[in-house]
């Protein structure tokens, strides 16, 4: 079992060496010529004598560069810190001066989009990627710098900064270990999970500056097997590699999914080598995981975790879905070996079982604390245990069941209602795309419940027959009181919707934001 990215390289180089790590584009990239970039790119970083956990940026597509960077940062004990390409250039200015970061790769384009912010980031280095993403970003004359033998995966290897639904990003210091820990533990009790070999090819379509997509990345070369960069998801780009690689493990979120099962050429594509499917980020429609077992066939795992807890904590496993079980339709799954969960009362008192509180996760996965946040830190990290801000249950089976975010919860007139148990309500409608619920002001009620509906194209649908549709499968008091239909939803650059952006209009001007 491994406690380091340098013991997986060197592990595999040694194994397996002409092995294809990386599909990228029309590269294949051995196990040993991706050591050598490693290797290279670590000389180039520690000749340029920088501070001991000196934090390096990445803004481009994604390409095997971003994990050579990612395993060269963790030979020399530097932070790597991936950044989304879709926030503004002032946003990224933002996440760049607060880490204080020293180096920044990126492509030409990324530099245009930075040039009036970076004078102002003097301490900044900007070394310009090659049109293609080249691995060898600079050149150097050092000697290429060999792989640690030891280290117990407690350092400080990455640090990616939260969405920012509900206000500024947060960085947040992930140590090596979060990539082992919980496959680790799963291991050790002799638990297969989704039982990656070295003959499996994985499609890596979730952005690297995501935990999601970096540590599925990590997981395949761990199985030594080979993943097939798309340098940006789209949908006919999915379903080409799948085709063309016969790709046998995916990972995506729902919305990626859709987009995918949508595209017209897809009846065409050939998608019968894909035996496993792991989800998660939101909540999976029952009309489209039966669109996924009608096309796929494959054995789906649903993921809950969060970036502080490095990913994964809660896993459903295929057995374990049971869509036409009411009751077990919002299921998030179980707590993976070597996590444990609880549910938390506002007084700070342990729920009973089948009691809504604050999941709190447990993890020895879970992240070192926010860069330079010590308040923030304190606030999230408690004795060991991440508070998730969500809001849940846990069954007498073991089983947690998500309610919504805390912050999302609505009071009418002293009833609990989450938004995400009437949003699935509302896309079970066949003319609805997306909804959103939020609480806006009431002075009788204290709150009242609003929807906000993005209609399918070519479709006809009125406020009332939505209203009735609701009213069959909700209570009284969880049916929303108003509706607004609307051409998209605010999101953000990760494509979390803005429910913020939603309810500023409502509450501008009250003494108080939330319930």
């Amino acid at each position: 079992m491994y406690q380091t990215l340098c013991q997986v390289l060197t592990d595999h180089v040694s194994r397996q060496p002409e092995a294809v790590a990386f599909f990228d584009g029309d590269h294949r990239i051995s196990y040993t010529q991706f050591e050598a970039s490693v290797a290279e790119i670590a000389a180039g970083l520690q000749a340029m004598n920088l501070p001991p956990a000196s934090r390096i940026a990445y803004l481009a597509d994604d390409h095997t560069t971003a994990y050579a960077l990612l395993f060269a940062c963790a030979r020399l004990g530097h932070v790597f810190m991936p950044l989304n390409q879709r926030l503004s250039a002032e946003e990224l200015h933002t996440l760049l001066d607060h880490a204080q970061a020293a180096l920044l790769f990126t492509q030409e384009a990324g530099r245009k989009r930075l040039r009036f912010v970076l004078p102002r980031l003097a301490n900044l280095h900007t070394i310009t990627l090659s049109s293609d993403r080249a691995i060898t970003t600079f050149q150097t004359k050092s000697q290429p710098v060999a792989a640690r033998s030891g280290g117990d995966g407690g350092q400080a290897c990455v640090q990616l900064y939260t969405s920012g639904t509900t206000g500024r990003p947060k960085g947040v210091v992930l140590p090596e270990r979060c990539f082992f820990a919980i496959t680790n533990a799963m291991r050790a009790q002799g638990d297969p999970w989704m039982g990656l070999q070295n003959h499996d090819r994985l499609l890596l379509s979730l952005p690297v500056f995501h935990i999601g997509g970096m540590w599925w990345a990590v997981q395949g070369l761990v199985a030594g097997a080979a993943g097939a960069l798309l340098p940006r998801f789209s949908a006919g780009a999915a379903l080409q590699a799948i085709q063309q690689h016969r790709i046998s493990q995916v990972a995506m979120v729902p919305a990626m999914l859709h987009r995918v099962l949508s595209e017209p050429e897809g009846e065409q594509t050939d998608l019968i080598s894909v035996k496993g499917l792991l989800y998660g980020g939101s909540p999976m429609r029952q009309s489209l995981m039966a669109a996924i077992q009608a096309r796929l066939g494959c054995r789906c795992f649903q993921m809950y975790g969060m970036t502080e807890t490095g990913n994964m904590a809660v896993c459903q496993r295929p057995e374990e879905h049971q869509p036409d079980n009411p009751g077990r339709r919002f299921i998030a799954g179980r707590a993976l070996p070597g996590a444990s969960l609880k549910i938390v009362l506002a007084k700070g008192d342990e729920a009973a079982v089948g009691q809504v509180g604050e999941v709190w996760i447990h993890s020895p996965a879970a992240m070192l604390g926010y860069h330079r946040d010590a308040e923030a830190t304190a606030a999230t990290l408690v004795d060991g245990w991440v508070r998730s801000g969500d809001m849940g249950f846990v069954d007498e089976d073991g089983f947690l069941t998500l309610c919504d975010r805390l912050k999302d919860m609505i009071i009418y007139a002293g009833e609990k209602i989450f938004p995400a148990e009437i949003e699935a309500v509302l896309t079970q409608h066949g003319a609805v795309a997306e909804a959103a619920v939020i609480g806006v002001p009431d002075p009788r009620w204290g709150e009242s419940v609003k929807a906000f509906v993005v209609r399918r194209p070519d479709t006809v649908l009125r406020k009332r027959d939505l209203l009735a549709f609701a009213k069959q499968q909700l209570a009284d008091f969880k049916v929303p009181k108003s509706v607004d239909f609307v051409e998209s939803l605010p999101r953000n650059a990760s494509g979390r919707i803005l429910k913020r952006a939603l309810r500023a209009p409502y509450w501008a001007g009250q003494s108080r934001q939330v319930h």
